[in-house]
């Protein structure tokens, strides 16, 4: 239920937050379209950004992270991340599309604190994706495959690969990047 929350506000758009949130130093999503970005460059423009806040991205746990339009290399067009910073007991969803953060509140507890895994104790996309480059590029160049999205739930990587005829997953262990049944 939360994934499907939080996929239909990210499309829709329904959550705005105000510029600049002040307890993070955040500015608002200004343009689409933009080439896909590794999360390690997405999450250090995040860190940037709230160089002026007391707190950085490390230690954050993450609920959910989704990567939208992945290409071979890990990269994403945008990412949605369902997290908890350290120290407060809140949940954000933070969106980068572009070069820059949207930063708004999560409306609601995001449920099991065992379901979330700290971002520092996991491999990025980018790092699974080198690990794991010969079976995850042919399951991209698959006929009629029309996307790549990733996601991390409850430490596993689930790559899904959207086709004309249907779709097709693969899913991996988020800390040491080995492929699961």
């Amino acid at each position: 239920m939360i994934i499907g929350s939080l996929c239909f506000c990210c499309t829709c758009g329904c959550l705005q937050s105000t510029p600049g949130a002040p307890d993070a130093g955040i500015e608002p999503v200004t343009g689409e379209g933009a080439a896909p970005v590794l999360l390690g460059d997405a999450i250090a423009v995040l860190d940037a950004g709230m160089a002026d806040a007391l707190f950085s991205f490390s230690g954050y746990l993450a609920y959910t992270v989704i990567g939208s339009g992945v290409n071979s290399d890990g990269a994403a067009e945008s990412w949605s991340l369902l997290v908890v910073p350290e120290g407060r007991n809140e949940t954000r969803l933070l969106t980068f599309t572009g070069s820059s953060w949207q930063d708004a509140v999560w409306p609601e507890e995001p449920g099991n604190a065992t379901a979330a895994c700290s971002m520092d104790g996991i491999l990025m996309p980018e790092e699974l994706f080198a690990q794991n480059r010969g079976v995850l590029e042919e399951m991209m160049k698959a006929n009629g495959i029309v996307g790549t999205d990733i996601e991390l739930n409850r430490g596993v990587y689930h790559v899904r690969a959207r086709g004309v005829p249907d779709m097709r997953e693969l899913r991996f262990d988020a800390r040491t990047g080995e492929p699961l049944q």
